[in-house]
């Protein structure tokens, strides 16, 4: 019996957690494919943990023991309608926020059988201790190993070798052989006899169980937080959602079975240094390089292990098992929630990350003191045999820390008046954030030495003094992103995340100058040099406006269409920068995603297709496979040329671009160069495809430009398959 209960709670957990990011990398093509995606999901997956938790409880009370396992595999039998898992028939909005369309969607196609999937660990071990009254750790332990597992798995095994439409089918049989397994323990269960008289437990004392919902919301918001950050830069892909979830998993895992003691200051006063630092890394034009991410995610992981720690070591002060997951079930949706649904409303960076770093401050549980001269003398006295009362004076009492002071108060508003002053003053304007935040930290550090709610609240201060910084002229974020204009040494910036998406002179003398990627010299340059005579009386269309620099290339006698998914880039585009307004050929915007935009333009017939689409420096996959491909021939002329633009810090774009090229027998070339720019010299890639090398004009035989070697490549990306893992630069 103990046998089947734990493959059925084994098999369940793994599908559980296989369930999430393939759902969310299913609906990656329908949403633009950027980071804000994941958190949604998410929330969605937390809410409906909680409700399960939920189910879990209170169904055996209103049904009856003997009943609620009977209405349970009723409940699974027919929840086998809703596969196979698929989003066919659901086209998310236009434009526009689409937290609540995912939500809808996942709502609609996975909420009844995720629900039931999260209440099966916790029933499973309800059923056997009333059938044969065993100890139900071995399930506890099965659902761990099964829930890390398949977190691993997906990423590292089932996605770089299925497409969807597989994995789809495998989580289908996977989920049959799963409604079987409860079947059978619910036979069991259900002929057992009723169990024994359970004395009621006592209820958990209001502020201990607002206590444990605080101590699950921080880790909870932080995965997301951690997670937000690395993918705006990296991309959103199953690898960089799954890492997170799988630390703080296993920080559960951990701490649960050996519940840790209160951390010492030998182990506190090191996790408080790296909060420092890592606050100070999340200023806005850090960007994230692979050592500065291992950084975050081992910040994460000691913060999930220290609170999650205090959560296990005061577990005892519940009054039930029940009400405990409850109050963590509770937490972590509240924190998914603030992420997801609030924190895009309320800050215009990503301040939730920080933000949470200083609540965590507050949080983590006091470090016993180190022992003083007193407590060394008696335990010596102790080991010699000697009773220390009978030996030393009387110990005077002890006066404990006051818990706070008003200069826990003060020294917070003086550190944020000198970031305030620092931000605003107008000859720091040239000076990085990072030197800015810098110096305030530094302050605080020394004035905060052994005061946590000093330290916490100088944090907040500090975060919100930045929000004032002279340089920013505008600043919003949106579904799709984090964005920010600045003017730095005369240049007005539009920054996507940390990425520099578009720049100009702000001078009138060199206003029309186009710089960095765009410039002459630059492999794109080199394009519009070779083809802009042989596109004149032909469209050119461009996916991704950024500020529209490419426009200094134009010709009176072209026409110029470009997609952009979101409206704020038009806005910021318009309204900040002189490229539109001072275009030599029309143009015309389009907005939204472009592979629905252009599937809409049946009649554009590009001369070049520019593909320029970034979220931060994450492309969208979704944008480079074969069926995207296809669709950028289908609307260019027999003549066109494609161009993509793969300059990336983080991923070798060049090798996929290349294997579609080869895929649908096209020539590739490949230019690297060097662009200058006020902020330093820009090295960039382009790829450029076309159906015959005659198409290429002066590129053909340009030594700048390389055949691409097609036969070297992978297998090509389609909207079931894509590898990101595989193309990842590992430094």
């Amino acid at each position: 019996m103990l046998r089947r209960y734990t493959l059925a709670t084994l098999l369940g957990s793994a599908l559980l957690f296989a369930v999430q990011p393939m759902v969310a990398r299913a609906l990656l093509p329908l949403t633009g494919g950027v980071p804000a995606l994941w958190n949604t999901c998410v929330v969605f997956f937390q809410c409906a943990l909680l409700a399960g938790y939920g189910y879990a409880h209170l169904a055996p009370s209103l049904v009856g023991e003997r009943a609620q396992p009977a209405l349970h595999v009723a409940l699974l039998a027919l929840s086998l309608l809703s596969l196979p898992l698929s989003f066919a028939g659901l086209a998310p909005p236009p434009d526009g926020d689409l937290t609540g369309w995912i939500l809808v969607a996942l709502a609609l196609r996975v909420a009844p059988l995720f629900v039931l999937l999260s209440t099966g660990a916790p029933m499973l071990q309800r059923w056997l201790v009333r059938a044969s009254g065993a100890d139900p750790r071995p399930l506890l332990a099965a659902s761990n190993v099964g829930s890390l597992a398949a977190l691993l798995a997906y990423p590292l095994v089932l996605e770089p070798l299925l497409p969807l439409a597989a994995q789809a089918r495998v989580f289908s049989v996977g989920y049959a052989l799963y409604v079987a397994l409860v079947a059978l323990a619910a036979w069991s269960a259900r002929a057992a006899a009723p169990s024994a008289p359970v004395e009621p437990a006592r209820p958990t004392p209001r502020a201990v169980w607002w206590r444990f919902v605080a101590l699950a919301f921080v880790p909870s918001s932080l995965m997301l937080g951690v997670t937000t950050h690395l993918s705006t830069d990296v991309g959103s892909f199953p690898l960089l959602w799954v890492v997170p979830l799988a630390i703080y998993l296993a920080s559960f895992v951990v701490v649960f079975a050996r519940p840790p003691e209160a951390p010492s200051p030998r182990v506190a006063a090191p996790y408080l240094s790296l909060v420092v630092m890592m606050f100070l890394f999340t200023a806005p034009q850090v960007a994230t390089r692979l050592p500065l991410a291992v950084a975050h995610l081992c910040l994460f992981a000691a913060t999930a292990y220290l609170l999650h720690g205090e959560l296990a070591r005061t577990r005892p002060l519940a009054g039930s098992v029940t009400s405990f997951q409850l109050a963590l079930a509770f937490g972590g949706a509240l924190g998914g929630a603030f992420n997801a649904l609030l924190a895009p409303r309320l800050f215009v960076r990503v301040t939730e990350y920080p933000l949470v770093m200083a609540l965590a401050v507050l949080l983590i549980p006091e470090a016993p003191a180190l022992p003083d001269k007193r407590d060394r003398e008696e335990a010596f006295l102790r080991a010699m045999g000697v009773d220390p009362d009978a030996v030393l004076a009387p110990r005077p009492p002890r006066r404990p820390p006051p818990r706070w002071s008003a200069a826990d108060a003060l020294v917070p508003l003086a550190v944020g008046a000198l970031a305030v002053a620092l931000f605003r003053a107008p000859e720091m304007t040239r000076t990085p954030s990072l030197v800015r935040l810098g110096l305030p930290l530094m302050v605080l550090v020394f004035a905060a030495i052994g005061r946590r709610v000093r330290l916490a609240l100088g944090l907040i201060a500090i975060l919100a003094a930045g929000r004032l910084d002279r340089s920013v002229v505008d600043a919003s974020r949106t579904f799709y992103g984090v964005m920010r204009v600045d003017d730095v040494r005369g240049v007005r910036r539009f920054l996507h995340g940390t990425t520099l998406h578009g720049l100009q002179y702000l001078s009138e003398k060199r206003r029309g100058e186009p710089v960095a990627y765009y410039a002459p010299g630059s492999p794109i340059g080199q394009v519009m040099a070779a083809l802009g005579p042989s596109l004149d009386g032909r469209t050119v269309g461009v996916v991704g406006l950024g500020v529209g620099m490419l426009l200094a290339h134009a010709r009176p006698a072209q026409r110029w269409t470009f997609y952009e998914l979101d409206p704020e880039v038009e806005r910021i585009a318009r309204r900040h920068f002189t490229w539109l307004r001072d275009a030599r050929a029309p143009w015309t915007v389009v907005t939204g995603d472009a592979r629905r935009t252009l599937a809409r333009d049946r009649a554009a017939r590009h001369g070049l297709l520019v593909l320029d689409a970034f979220s931060s420096d994450a492309i969208p996959t979704h944008l480079v496979t074969r069926e995207a491909l296809s669709l950028y021939l289908a609307r260019t002329d027999p003549r066109g040329v494609i161009a993509f633009h793969v300059t990336n810090r983080h991923v070798a774009l060049d090798g996929v671009v290349a294997a579609l090229a080869r895929d649908a027998g096209l020539i590739a070339l490949m230019g690297r160069g060097t662009a200058a720019s006020p902020e330093g010299p820009i090295p960039t890639t382009w790829v450029v495809l076309a159906r015959d090398p005659s198409h290429l004009g002066a590129l053909s035989s340009d030594p700048r430009w390389r055949r691409v070697d097609t036969a070297a490549t992978s297998r090509a990306w389609t909207d079931d398959f894509s590898n990101v893992l595989g193309i990842l630069r590992w430094r």
